[in-house]
């Protein structure tokens, strides 16, 4: 414990909450060891002019923090506030009282000295924004998802009186939310992401005052959940736009905390690992990988939502360079698709077709190439009408696959491609797929011409 600085550390009884927003703060926001918190805890304490005990006290008080055998006292908790620039209720600092106490529309003001997570984003959206999206309706989406972050923070916390929940209204909720999902593969991904987030800020402005144990309140969460992750797929994989999409992911996360659905907890977790994943940011990937695998043993029992998880962990396991081991989460997710169970029927991203996609891609990353061009093509030829987006994905890594034994077939295929993607414009295709091709047909016959079908394509990312 701090010595002088602050002996007012709340002993919790046995039976604790572990701190996860503490823990996710330090370790999957900013990617801080214990030992790094605690560098910067105390350089805050000394500037302060108070005293300090060693770094490795100050490690080990951290930990019961993080662990929840004790709470940080008032001074704590105020330097934790500086050295993280977040609120103390956005740190998990607060005891059930002190929330409740907090006002409805209470937003915290940005702290002095520090970037804040708010600040980052911004930067971060200035360079990342869609071909095609002006500047006024950027302005307007991101005031939405601010304001939905703003009422989801809020939901429970209500001082007034508490309402129940129209029956009808959660089941219309719903109803939406599933058109959404499905209108995801056909929709103008602009247009559908301005309904969602419609669509979204009236789900949250619902659940912001209904009583937690109302009946539909899990109903209307899991549907407002839905909503956000709809809102952040188009956002991250249509229109490559990764800081916006990383605050839909966190309304997704808060949502399905209120609707207690382990089942979509897999699906928000699991499609939140991409975007660190796609970055190769493996600390990331990982916590949010084993965050989801964590809920599986509670959701409800399906063989493809299991098989999914292990497809994408695969995928990521293989961009962050474990190629081994994605190669064994494509061979587990062969498995699990033997199993018996019940799937959810708002999984509709996924089946064995889509299994060899992942499969492709995982052997391709591994060299093994041939294989990977197998399980490619049956993908391929077992691709639907509402599966237009993947066609582009499926057909630069066929051309990787091909480059090394024939630039030539790789080159039609990457042909293909260009047509897929101009059909149905994809921004993860452009950007996750199209570099490693390029640089793969560098000095060979073929390189000019994509070069110049590339040029050509429309605007999907800046």
């Amino acid at each position: 414990m701090m010595a002088k600085a602050d002996a007012r550390d709340v002993v919790l009884a046995p039976g604790h909450t572990p701190n996860d927003r503490l823990f996710a703060y330090r370790r999957c926001v900013h990617a801080w060891s214990q030992k790094e918190l605690a560098v910067r805890l105390a350089a805050s304490i000394r500037k302060a002019g108070e005293t300090v005990g060693s770094i490795d006290e100050l490690v080990r008080t951290i930990g019961r923090w993080e662990n929840g055998h004790s709470r940080p006292g008032a001074n704590s908790q105020k330097h934790l506030v500086l050295v993280f620039g977040v609120s103390a209720a956005e740190l998990g600092l607060l005891t059930p009282d002190e929330l409740r106490r907090l006002p409805a529309d209470f937003v915290p003001p940005p702290q002095e000295g520090v970037v804040t997570g708010q600040l980052a984003v911004n930067q971060m959206e200035s360079k990342v924004q869609s071909g095609n999206e002006n500047s006024a309706a950027t302005t307007r989406r991101d005031e939405q998802i601010l304001s939905i972050q703003s009422a989801l923070n809020s939901v429970g916390l209500g001082t007034g009186p508490m309402l129940s929940l129209d029956p009808e209204d959660v089941t219309t909720a719903q109803v939406n939310s599933r058109a959404h999902l499905r209108w995801y593969w056909s929709w103008n991904p602009q247009e559908l992401l301005d309904r969602v987030l419609e669509q979204l800020m009236l789900g949250v402005r619902m659940l912001k005052p209904a009583q937690v144990e109302s009946s539909g309140f899990r109903g209307l969460a899991a549907s407002v959940a839905h909503d956000a992750l709809t809102a952040a797929r188009l956002l991250f994989f249509d229109l490559g736009q990764h800081a916006r999409a990383e605050r839909c992911f966190a309304i997704a996360g808060a949502a399905v905390d209120h609707a207690m659905d382990h089942t979509l907890a897999v699906a928000v977790y699991t499609h939140q690992a991409f975007v660190p994943g796609f970055t190769g940011d493996r600390v990331r990937t990982d916590w949010l990988l084993e965050r989801a695998e964590a809920c599986l043993p509670r959701a409800q029992p399906s063989p493809l939502l299991e098989a999914w998880f292990r497809c994408v962990a695969a995928e990521l396991y293989g961009l962050t360079g474990r190629t081994e081991r994605s190669i064994r989460s494509v061979k587990q997710a062969h498995d699990a698709l033997a199993k018996q169970g019940d799937d959810p029927a708002w999984l509709d991203w996924f089946g064995h077709d889509r299994y060899d996609a992942f499969a492709g891609n995982a052997y391709l990353q591994a060299g093994q190439h041939e294989l990977a061009t197998t399980h490619l093509q049956r993908a391929l030829d077992a691709l639907g009408a509402n599966a237009a987006k993947q066609r582009s994905v499926l057909l630069f890594d066929r051309a990787l696959s091909e480059v090394p034994t024939d630039a030539e077939r790789a080159a039609s295929s990457a042909r293909e491609g260009c047509d897929a993607l101009i059909a149905a414009p994809y921004a993860t295709a452009l950007t996750t797929r199209v570099p490693g091709l390029t640089a793969a047909l560098k000095g060979t016959p073929f390189a000019g011409e994509l070069d110049a079908r590339l040029r050509a394509l429309p605007a999907v990312t800046s």
